[in-house]
């Protein structure tokens, strides 16, 4: 079992030992200097004459002891007040802060002034000569200096502490640092290097978990993009990477994300060379969940960005696609299970624009795979009491068919088929409406589909509408004519009106129901 991070931990971290030993050399390197000067540099009467009048030791101790009071005074307050933010924001956002706080090259440069300065003025006493001299006026010149650049810099340290502490900052910063661990991995493939990404992806999950669970939804958001960010921006190096950086280690095989991994799926993922983008949709599933009735805009860009991922790396990497339809898979499942039917509505508007794109391409017969998961989805959701979301299905297979019939006729058929099929079953008194919904889409892709000329392709659907009650479809003609307003009349996302049928398709509705009144004829 790990219960350190190895890299994570300690990458750039300056340890405490070496802290002390660069003080203690600077320490004694400045008296050094200082105890020469007073010693080595004559005391001539020319330069005395530039000196101020009357500056003893005495009277340099006396200056130099109040200001060793004040430089103290600052330091301790600086420290207190720089420890309270640091704690603060790593107890809100993620316990990283701390460790990125250290090893920011700044925080470490001005709290070193404050220790130098304060040390300076302790051990001034002990070089100061007790008769006025060059060593005198040196060594008060000196400390005086490092006491005012302290105190000048003390405003604009406080203000880069806050602006190093600001989520926005924290988050790039850390996908910053999980993407140079990928490039150093082009020459130390190592275990402890792969735990080191790995670490850097959770810590951005931690930073959208707690930005979620507080409420912060643009800080969510800003971490579920950085996390899709570092995925594109990996695969732009990806090539580069020597083997053993795709096998997955010992040390990643302990991660919760991949502990309970049958050995058949870690060999996949060994062949295809993913672990790290199953990592990073592990890690956006997580708050796909998290998201489920609260924060769904950090559950739409999660969406949003996969679907980008899907249509630009997917297509050039093998594994991934599949990686990301399982992944909308898993959306979907998640939002169904959490019975957050605004969002489920949302993932199925995506998942067709991301099966769109697929069009003209290499995985154009993901299509159809994609349009099967809209039937199992829809009909999940009509078993869980939503039948809304299988009208939902079903009316973007109607738009994705719609598509089709422009770039890619072969398949208008087969989704024709499996739109044909979507119903709700037997039909019962509470579930007459969500009935006419889907009666209503297959008129609709009637429509459509005679719009575009392929009638042939409409009989199918014509064949099922002859058997509907007749009272049913005329109700749903008079609503079709009667609405004439394309988008929703209410604030929601996708602000699709599914009622709205087109001009050139609503010309088609008397030919259609003049047609399935000829094929109900024809069947009796």
């Amino acid at each position: 079992m790990r219960f350190t991070k190895k890299e994570g931990v300690t990458e750039g971290l300056v340890h405490p030992e070496t802290v002390f030993l660069m003080l203690l050399a600077a320490s004694a390197g400045l008296i050094l200097i200082q105890v020469a000067v007073s010693h080595l540099v004559p005391n001539s009467s020319a330069l005395l004459g530039r000196l101020p009048s009357g500056l003893t030791g005495r009277d340099a101790m006396e200056a130099l002891s109040s200001v060793a009071e004040v430089i103290a005074a600052v330091l301790g307050i600086a420290i207190t007040v720089v420890a309270i933010v640091v704690e603060l924001a790593a107890n809100r956002y993620s316990h990283q802060i701390t460790r990125l706080f250290l090893t920011a090259p700044n925080n470490l440069l001005v709290l070193s002034l404050y220790a130098l300065t304060t040390i300076q003025c302790i051990w001034v006493g002990l070089i100061l000569a007790p008769e006025p001299g060059f060593g005198t006026f040196f060594t008060l010149v000196i400390t005086m200096m490092l006491a005012s650049v302290s105190l000048i810099s003390l405003v604009p340290y406080i203000y880069s502490i806050f602006s190093f502490l600001s989520p926005d900052a924290v988050v790039r910063r850390i996908g910053a640092i999980t993407l140079r661990q990928v490039v150093k991995a082009q020459s130390d493939a190592s275990a402890q290097r792969q735990d080191a990404v790995e670490t850097g992806i959770d810590e951005l999950q931690d930073v959208a978990r707690s930005a979620i669970t507080h409420g912060d939804r643009e800080i969510a958001m800003l971490a579920v993009n950085s996390l899709s960010d570092f995925l594109i921006e990996y695969h732009a190096i990806k090539q580069t990477l020597p083997e053993d950086w795709f096998r997955v280690s010992e040390e990643i095989r302990q991660d919760p994300d991949f502990i309970a991994l049958s050995d058949s799926s870690l060999s996949m993922i060994n062949e295809q060379g993913l672990w790290v983008e199953r990592k990073v949709f592990r890690r956006l599933l997580s708050l796909m969940a998290q998201s489920a009735h609260g924060e769904r805009d950090v559950a739409h860009l999660i969406s949003i960005r996969t679907r980008e991922i899907a249509g630009s790396l997917g297509l050039e990497t093998p594994g991934l696609m599949d990686l990301c339809l399982s992944s909308y898979n898993s959306y979907l499942r998640t939002m169904l299970n959490a019975g957050d039917i605004r969002t489920t509505y949302y993932l199925f508007g995506q998942y067709r624009l991301l099966a769109e794109s697929l069009l003209g391409t290499p995985h154009e017969a993901r299509v159809l795979e994609i349009a099967r998961y809209f039937k199992e989805y829809g009909h999940v959701g009509h078993q869980r009491g939503f039948s809304f979301l299988l009208e939902t299905a079903s009316f973007d297979l109607m738009t994705l068919i719609g598509q089709t019939t422009s770039t890619a006729p072969e398949l208008a058929e087969p989704l024709i088929g499996i739109a044909s099929t979507f119903e709700l079953g037997p039909p019962s008194g509470t579930e007459k409406t969500n009935t006419s919904g889907l009666v209503r889409i297959k008129i609709q892709l009637a429509c459509l589909l005679m719009a575009k000329g392929f009638d042939n392709l409409a009989i199918p659907l014509i064949d099922r509408l002859a058997d509907e009650d007749d009272s049913l479809l005329a109700a749903i003609r008079d609503d079709l004519i009667a609405e004439s307003r394309p988008h929703y009349w209410e604030l929601i996302d996708r602000g699709i009106n599914f009622l709205y049928l087109p001009s050139e398709q609503r010309a088609m509705l008397e030919p259609l129901f003049a047609t399935i009144s000829t094929h109900r004829n024809q069947n009796q």
